[in-house]
């Protein structure tokens, strides 16, 4: 009897946990979706934060996606702002967390 009842609500919880992953996914993506419709107005670079830089290099490509928690603390930590962006180098990148080379020349040029 015992062993039913928990093997019923495993069950339940299993299901639960199903349908909330599928809602997290759903709202995950809408939220990619709706920041590549978020158009950073690039002549305002120097006003941006931490998290508006997180967002325009997220957004440069999908793959810099991967960047985006390290990005975003590494940035808070330095206090880096758009103002720095005439002063970045690759090396810079690096110890933000973008590791991949030609991930660094990448975003480079977009700063550039």
């Amino acid at each position: 009897q015992k062993y039913d009842t928990v093997n019923a609500n495993n069950g339940k919880m299993n299901e639960e946990h199903k349908e909330m992953q599928m809602e997290l996914n759903e709202v995950k993506d809408k939220y990619k979706k709706l920041l590549k419709e978020v158009k950073l107005d690039e002549s305002k670079y120097e006003e941006w934060d931490g998290d508006l830089i997180t967002d325009w290099i997220i957004g440069l490509d999908d793959n810099y996606k991967r960047y985006e928690q390290v990005l975003r603390k590494k940035l808070k930590e330095e206090e880096v702002d758009g103002s720095a962006f005439p002063d970045l180098e690759k090396n810079d990148l690096h110890r933000f967390g973008i590791t991949k080379f030609n991930d660094k020349t990448a975003v480079m040029k977009h700063i550039k």
